[in-house]
């Protein structure tokens, strides 16, 4: 049999071909697993919007539902807020209890907080009225207090504690309370113009 010699040309032409046919079978499987891969996140997408259709729905009835607890809650703080002299005067006499019941003399003033001048601070006043409240008494004495005053319906906060240890002060007619409290009792409606 005689062998037939390719030319060079020819040779290079299957080469040249050879290569291009390895190149697109690779080429050929990574855009075919691509193409995979971009189907099944298409459906992962489309099942995840068809759930979102659904807590869209769910979302706003949560909304609502949050909604309506927050009113339930800005109702139940508005209804702790006194809005009338009345009101007021209830809490002072409520404060007056609590200092009989301990067995504590108790003296309640209102107060000014001439200290902070801020347009902010006198605004955050404006809903509250200011007491102070002075009296003998252990530590114990103290804790009893404000376990009581917490217990109160009335929106407080207690904004300044001043305890000093009856251990370490002796007690005579002229010695002011060793327990100074600052209560903000927070109103409705203004209250404080008419207080």
């Amino acid at each position: 049999m005689v062998q037939v010699q390719l030319p060079n040309s020819v040779k290079r032409i299957l080469n040249i071909c050879l290569i291009l046919i390895i190149i697109g079978t690779f080429a050929i499987i990574v855009l075919g697993t691509a193409t995979v891969k971009v189907q099944t996140d298409n459906k992962i997408t489309i099942k995840f919007l068809e759930i979102a259709k659904n807590t869209e729905v769910n979302f706003e009835d949560s909304l609502l539902v949050y909604t309506e607890k927050t009113r339930s809650i800005i109702g139940f703080l508005s209804e702790l807020r006194p809005s009338n002299e009345k009101e007021v005067i209830d809490f002072i006499s409520q404060i007056e209890k609590i200092g009989q019941d301990l067995g504590l003399d108790i003296s309640l003033q209102t107060y000014k907080d001439t200290t902070d001048k801020s347009s902010k601070k006198e605004s955050a006043q404006k809903d509250t009225i200011i007491y102070r409240v002075e009296f003998f008494g252990s530590n114990t004495d103290l804790t009893s207090f404000l376990s009581k005053l917490e217990a109160l319906p009335y929106f407080v906060k207690v904004s300044n504690i001043d305890f000093k240890d009856l251990n370490y002060i002796e007690k005579t007619e002229d010695t002011p309370p060793n327990i100074n409290l600052t209560i903000d009792l927070y109103t409705r409606d203004d209250t404080t113009q008419k207080s």
